[in-house]
Protein backbone atom coordinates (compact mmCIF):
# COMPACT_ATOMS: atom_id res chain seq x y z
CA UNK A 1 0.00 0.00 0.00
CA UNK A 2 1.28 3.44 -0.91
CA UNK A 3 1.94 5.51 2.21
CA UNK A 4 0.26 8.93 2.32
CA UNK A 5 2.48 11.98 2.76
CA UNK A 6 1.36 13.51 6.09
CA UNK A 7 4.23 15.98 6.46
CA UNK A 8 2.81 18.74 4.26
CA UNK A 9 -0.69 18.71 5.83
CA UNK A 10 0.83 18.85 9.33
CA UNK A 11 3.12 21.68 8.34
CA UNK A 12 0.17 23.50 6.77
CA UNK A 13 -1.88 23.19 9.98
CA UNK A 14 1.02 24.44 12.09
CA UNK A 15 1.49 27.46 9.84
CA UNK A 16 -2.23 28.26 9.85
CA UNK A 17 -2.38 27.97 13.64
CA UNK A 18 0.32 30.62 13.81
CA UNK A 19 -0.95 32.95 11.10
CA UNK A 20 -4.70 33.02 11.72
CA UNK A 21 -4.65 34.60 15.22
CA UNK A 22 -2.33 37.36 14.00
CA UNK A 23 -4.00 38.33 10.74
CA UNK A 24 -7.56 37.01 10.71
CA UNK A 25 -8.79 37.65 14.22
CA UNK A 26 -8.88 40.81 16.34
CA UNK A 27 -6.51 40.97 19.27
CA UNK A 28 -7.90 39.25 22.35
CA UNK A 29 -6.53 42.15 24.41
CA UNK A 30 -8.47 44.88 22.63
CA UNK A 31 -12.22 45.38 22.59
CA UNK A 32 -13.74 48.10 20.42
CA UNK A 33 -17.21 49.37 21.28
CA UNK A 34 -19.44 52.44 21.26
CA UNK A 35 -19.73 54.64 24.35
CA UNK A 36 -23.50 54.05 24.53
CA UNK A 37 -22.82 50.36 25.24
CA UNK A 38 -20.44 51.07 28.15
CA UNK A 39 -21.44 51.26 31.81
CA UNK A 40 -19.00 53.94 32.96
CA UNK A 41 -20.01 53.46 36.59
CA UNK A 42 -18.00 50.23 36.48
CA UNK A 43 -14.25 50.82 36.42
CA UNK A 44 -12.30 48.92 33.75
CA UNK A 45 -9.81 46.21 34.68
CA UNK A 46 -7.11 47.94 32.64
CA UNK A 47 -7.09 50.81 30.16
CA UNK A 48 -10.30 52.07 28.60
CA UNK A 49 -9.95 54.93 26.12
CA UNK A 50 -12.92 56.89 24.79
CA UNK A 51 -12.65 59.32 21.90
CA UNK A 52 -14.85 62.10 23.26
CA UNK A 53 -14.16 64.50 20.39
CA UNK A 54 -12.58 63.58 17.06
CA UNK A 55 -12.97 66.89 15.24
CA UNK A 56 -11.08 70.09 14.60
CA UNK A 57 -11.56 73.88 14.70
CA UNK A 58 -14.07 73.40 11.89
CA UNK A 59 -17.49 73.36 13.57
CA UNK A 60 -19.23 70.06 12.88
CA UNK A 61 -22.40 68.72 14.49
CA UNK A 62 -21.07 65.17 14.18
CA UNK A 63 -17.64 65.79 15.73
CA UNK A 64 -16.74 67.64 18.93
CA UNK A 65 -13.35 69.29 19.35
CA UNK A 66 -10.38 67.21 20.39
CA UNK A 67 -10.88 65.34 23.66
CA UNK A 68 -9.88 61.86 24.85
CA UNK A 69 -10.98 60.19 28.07
CA UNK A 70 -8.36 57.79 29.46
CA UNK A 71 -9.24 55.45 32.32
CA UNK A 72 -7.07 52.93 34.09
CA UNK A 73 -9.03 51.12 36.79
CA UNK A 74 -10.21 53.98 39.06
CA UNK A 75 -7.92 56.61 37.52
CA UNK A 76 -9.75 59.04 35.25
CA UNK A 77 -7.91 61.48 32.95
CA UNK A 78 -9.33 63.86 30.37
CA UNK A 79 -6.83 64.84 27.68
CA UNK A 80 -7.90 68.09 25.98
CA UNK A 81 -11.35 69.61 26.16
CA UNK A 82 -12.41 71.05 22.80
CA UNK A 83 -15.79 72.49 21.85
CA UNK A 84 -18.84 70.39 22.84
CA UNK A 85 -16.71 67.75 24.56
CA UNK A 86 -18.41 68.23 27.94
CA UNK A 87 -21.79 67.64 26.27
CA UNK A 88 -20.48 64.40 24.78
CA UNK A 89 -19.11 63.31 28.14
CA UNK A 90 -22.56 63.70 29.68
CA UNK A 91 -24.32 62.03 26.75
CA UNK A 92 -21.98 59.04 26.96
CA UNK A 93 -22.95 58.54 30.62
CA UNK A 94 -19.57 59.50 32.05
CA UNK A 95 -19.75 61.14 35.48
CA UNK A 96 -17.87 64.36 34.71
CA UNK A 97 -17.81 65.32 38.40
CA UNK A 98 -15.49 62.35 39.07
CA UNK A 99 -12.82 63.44 36.59
CA UNK A 100 -10.06 65.00 38.69
CA UNK A 101 -7.22 64.99 36.13
CA UNK A 102 -7.29 67.48 33.23
CA UNK A 103 -4.35 67.27 30.81
CA UNK A 104 -3.64 69.40 27.73
CA UNK A 105 -1.49 68.70 24.70
CA UNK A 106 -1.56 72.43 23.88
CA UNK A 107 -3.72 75.51 24.22
CA UNK A 108 -5.57 75.87 20.92
CA UNK A 109 -9.31 76.52 20.93
CA UNK A 110 -10.27 73.15 19.46
CA UNK A 111 -8.43 71.56 22.39
CA UNK A 112 -9.48 73.81 25.29
CA UNK A 113 -12.60 75.82 24.45
CA UNK A 114 -14.84 73.70 26.69
CA UNK A 115 -12.48 73.96 29.65
CA UNK A 116 -14.58 76.56 31.44
CA UNK A 117 -17.61 74.27 31.22
CA UNK A 118 -15.51 71.45 32.66
CA UNK A 119 -13.73 73.55 35.29
CA UNK A 120 -16.83 75.30 36.67
CA UNK A 121 -19.69 73.01 35.63
CA UNK A 122 -18.16 69.80 36.96
CA UNK A 123 -17.23 71.54 40.20
CA UNK A 124 -20.19 73.83 40.83
CA UNK A 125 -22.70 71.45 42.41
CA UNK A 126 -23.00 70.03 45.93
CA UNK A 127 -21.61 66.71 44.61
CA UNK A 128 -19.06 68.30 42.27
CA UNK A 129 -15.35 67.65 41.93
CA UNK A 130 -13.33 68.44 45.08
CA UNK A 131 -9.82 67.95 43.69
CA UNK A 132 -8.19 68.99 40.43
CA UNK A 133 -4.82 68.14 38.89
CA UNK A 134 -3.95 69.99 35.69
CA UNK A 135 -0.95 69.10 33.54
CA UNK A 136 0.39 70.40 30.24
CA UNK A 137 1.85 73.53 28.68
CA UNK A 138 0.48 76.90 29.86
CA UNK A 139 -1.94 75.36 32.37
CA UNK A 140 -0.94 78.00 34.94
CA UNK A 141 -2.01 80.76 32.56
CA UNK A 142 -5.25 78.96 31.69
CA UNK A 143 -6.09 78.40 35.36
CA UNK A 144 -5.25 81.98 36.39
CA UNK A 145 -7.29 83.38 33.50
CA UNK A 146 -10.27 81.24 34.51
CA UNK A 147 -10.42 82.13 38.21
CA UNK A 148 -9.63 85.80 37.55
CA UNK A 149 -12.20 86.25 34.78
CA UNK A 150 -14.92 84.49 36.80
CA UNK A 151 -13.85 85.94 40.17
CA UNK A 152 -17.24 87.50 41.03
CA UNK A 153 -19.14 84.46 39.75
CA UNK A 154 -17.04 82.10 41.87
CA UNK A 155 -17.36 84.33 44.94
CA UNK A 156 -21.14 84.24 44.52
CA UNK A 157 -21.15 80.45 44.21
CA UNK A 158 -18.97 79.90 47.27
CA UNK A 159 -20.05 82.73 49.58
CA UNK A 160 -23.77 82.99 48.76
CA UNK A 161 -24.75 79.61 47.35
CA UNK A 162 -22.40 77.85 49.76
CA UNK A 163 -20.46 75.59 47.37
CA UNK A 164 -17.15 74.19 48.59
CA UNK A 165 -14.01 75.88 47.20
CA UNK A 166 -12.10 72.60 46.85
CA UNK A 167 -11.56 71.43 43.31
CA UNK A 168 -11.38 74.87 41.74
CA UNK A 169 -10.29 77.57 44.19
CA UNK A 170 -8.33 75.24 46.46
CA UNK A 171 -7.02 71.67 46.40
CA UNK A 172 -5.73 72.34 42.88
CA UNK A 173 -2.32 71.16 41.63
CA UNK A 174 -0.80 72.61 38.47
CA UNK A 175 1.97 70.88 36.54
CA UNK A 176 3.02 73.45 33.95
CA UNK A 177 5.29 71.71 31.44
CA UNK A 178 8.66 73.31 30.70
CA UNK A 179 11.05 70.36 30.23
CA UNK A 180 11.96 68.35 27.13
CA UNK A 181 10.68 65.23 28.88
CA UNK A 182 8.04 65.34 31.59
CA UNK A 183 7.58 62.13 33.60
CA UNK A 184 5.24 61.66 36.56
CA UNK A 185 2.78 59.22 38.14
CA UNK A 186 -0.98 59.56 38.46
CA UNK A 187 -2.51 56.91 40.73
CA UNK A 188 -0.42 54.04 39.38
CA UNK A 189 -0.28 55.27 35.79
CA UNK A 190 3.12 56.36 34.48
CA UNK A 191 2.80 59.46 32.31
CA UNK A 192 5.53 60.61 29.93
CA UNK A 193 5.20 63.74 27.81
CA UNK A 194 7.55 64.99 25.09
CA UNK A 195 7.37 68.20 23.02
CA UNK A 196 6.29 67.87 19.39
CA UNK A 197 6.45 70.58 16.69
CA UNK A 198 3.27 72.56 16.09
CA UNK A 199 2.47 76.30 15.99
CA UNK A 200 2.72 76.72 19.77
CA UNK A 201 4.22 74.65 22.59
CA UNK A 202 2.68 71.19 22.28
CA UNK A 203 3.29 67.86 24.00
CA UNK A 204 2.49 64.26 23.14
CA UNK A 205 1.49 61.94 25.98
CA UNK A 206 2.24 58.30 26.77
CA UNK A 207 0.32 56.44 29.48
CA UNK A 208 1.71 53.15 30.82
CA UNK A 209 0.27 50.69 33.33
CA UNK A 210 -0.43 46.99 33.64
CA UNK A 211 1.88 46.10 30.77
CA UNK A 212 0.00 48.29 28.27
CA UNK A 213 0.62 51.72 26.78
CA UNK A 214 -1.49 54.41 25.13
CA UNK A 215 0.10 57.25 23.13
CA UNK A 216 -1.67 60.47 22.14
CA UNK A 217 0.19 62.59 19.60
CA UNK A 218 -1.62 65.89 19.94
CA UNK A 219 -1.24 68.14 16.90
CA UNK A 220 2.19 67.75 15.35
CA UNK A 221 4.52 67.88 12.40
CA UNK A 222 6.96 65.04 11.81
CA UNK A 223 9.75 64.59 14.34
CA UNK A 224 12.17 61.65 14.35
CA UNK A 225 11.88 61.11 18.12
CA UNK A 226 8.18 60.28 17.94
CA UNK A 227 8.46 56.74 16.53
CA UNK A 228 10.79 55.62 19.36
CA UNK A 229 8.44 57.32 21.84
CA UNK A 230 5.50 55.31 20.42
CA UNK A 231 7.38 52.03 19.95
CA UNK A 232 5.15 49.02 20.56
CA UNK A 233 2.20 51.00 21.93
CA UNK A 234 -1.07 49.14 22.20
CA UNK A 235 -2.92 52.23 21.03
CA UNK A 236 -1.52 55.20 19.09
CA UNK A 237 -3.98 58.07 18.67
CA UNK A 238 -2.60 60.14 15.82
CA UNK A 239 -3.12 63.63 14.39
CA UNK A 240 -4.88 62.99 11.09
CA UNK A 241 -5.66 66.52 9.93
CA UNK A 242 -3.93 65.93 6.59
CA UNK A 243 -5.53 62.55 5.90
CA UNK A 244 -8.61 64.28 4.50
CA UNK A 245 -9.42 64.25 0.81
CA UNK A 246 -11.17 67.67 1.13
CA UNK A 247 -13.44 66.67 -1.74
CA UNK A 248 -16.15 69.06 -0.50
CA UNK A 249 -13.96 72.02 -1.51
CA UNK A 250 -13.01 73.31 -4.96
CA UNK A 251 -9.62 71.88 -6.01
CA UNK A 252 -7.80 75.21 -5.60
CA UNK A 253 -9.27 75.73 -2.13
CA UNK A 254 -8.40 72.16 -1.12
CA UNK A 255 -4.82 72.64 -2.27
CA UNK A 256 -4.59 75.93 -0.36
CA UNK A 257 -5.96 74.38 2.85
CA UNK A 258 -3.53 71.46 2.64
CA UNK A 259 -0.60 73.80 2.01
CA UNK A 260 -1.53 75.83 5.09
CA UNK A 261 -2.05 72.78 7.29
CA UNK A 262 1.30 71.34 6.22
CA UNK A 263 2.95 74.10 8.27
CA UNK A 264 1.52 72.67 11.48
CA UNK A 265 0.31 69.08 10.92
CA UNK A 266 1.90 65.81 9.85
CA UNK A 267 1.79 64.50 6.29
CA UNK A 268 0.15 61.12 5.77
CA UNK A 269 3.40 59.76 4.34
CA UNK A 270 5.14 60.67 7.59
CA UNK A 271 2.44 58.94 9.64
CA UNK A 272 3.24 55.87 7.54
CA UNK A 273 6.93 56.20 8.47
CA UNK A 274 6.10 56.49 12.16
CA UNK A 275 3.70 53.55 12.38
CA UNK A 276 5.98 51.30 10.30
CA UNK A 277 8.84 52.05 12.70
CA UNK A 278 6.83 52.06 15.94
CA UNK A 279 4.44 49.20 15.04
CA UNK A 280 1.63 50.08 17.48
CA UNK A 281 -1.03 47.38 17.69
CA UNK A 282 -3.71 49.87 16.64
CA UNK A 283 -3.42 53.31 15.07
CA UNK A 284 -6.40 55.64 15.51
CA UNK A 285 -6.65 58.58 13.12
CA UNK A 286 -8.32 61.58 14.76
CA UNK A 287 -8.49 65.39 14.40
CA UNK A 288 -10.70 64.90 11.35
CA UNK A 289 -11.05 68.06 9.26
CA UNK A 290 -12.81 66.67 6.22
CA UNK A 291 -13.77 63.42 4.55
CA UNK A 292 -10.85 61.10 5.15
CA UNK A 293 -9.32 58.80 2.57
CA UNK A 294 -9.37 55.93 5.05
CA UNK A 295 -8.69 53.14 2.58
CA UNK A 296 -5.91 55.14 0.94
CA UNK A 297 -4.29 55.83 4.31
CA UNK A 298 -4.56 52.20 5.36
CA UNK A 299 -2.98 51.03 2.10
CA UNK A 300 -0.22 53.62 2.46
CA UNK A 301 0.67 52.48 5.97
CA UNK A 302 0.62 48.81 4.99
CA UNK A 303 2.84 49.49 1.98
CA UNK A 304 5.33 51.15 4.34
CA UNK A 305 5.42 47.94 6.39
CA UNK A 306 2.86 48.57 9.12
CA UNK A 307 1.27 45.33 10.36
CA UNK A 308 -1.25 46.70 12.84
CA UNK A 309 -4.85 47.90 12.58
CA UNK A 310 -5.95 51.32 11.36
CA UNK A 311 -9.14 52.91 12.71
CA UNK A 312 -10.75 56.22 11.83
CA UNK A 313 -11.94 57.90 15.02
CA UNK A 314 -15.47 59.06 15.65
CA UNK A 315 -17.05 60.59 18.73
CA UNK A 316 -17.85 57.77 21.11
CA UNK A 317 -15.59 54.98 19.89
CA UNK A 318 -14.12 53.10 22.85
CA UNK A 319 -10.99 50.94 23.09
CA UNK A 320 -10.57 48.62 26.07
CA UNK A 321 -7.20 46.97 26.74
CA UNK A 322 -7.06 44.01 29.08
Amino acid sequence: MKRKNTVLPIMFLLIMATVIPVFAQPSAEEIVADAESIDYSIAPEGFRVTIVGSGSPRLDLTRAGQSIYVEYKDTKILVDCGQWSTRNILQFGINIEKIENMFFTHQHADHNSDFWAFAIGAWGTPTGRQKLYMAGPSVQKLYDTTVNFFKEDLEYRTEIVGLHPEGLLSNVTLNDFTKDVETFQVDGVKVTAIPVPHTITTYAFKFEAGGHSVVISGDMKYIDTFAPFSKGADLLIMDGALTGAFSDLPPEAAASIKAGLSQSHIFNEDIARIVSDAQPSTTVITHILADTDYEGSKALYQKAGYAGKVVEAYDGIVFTLK
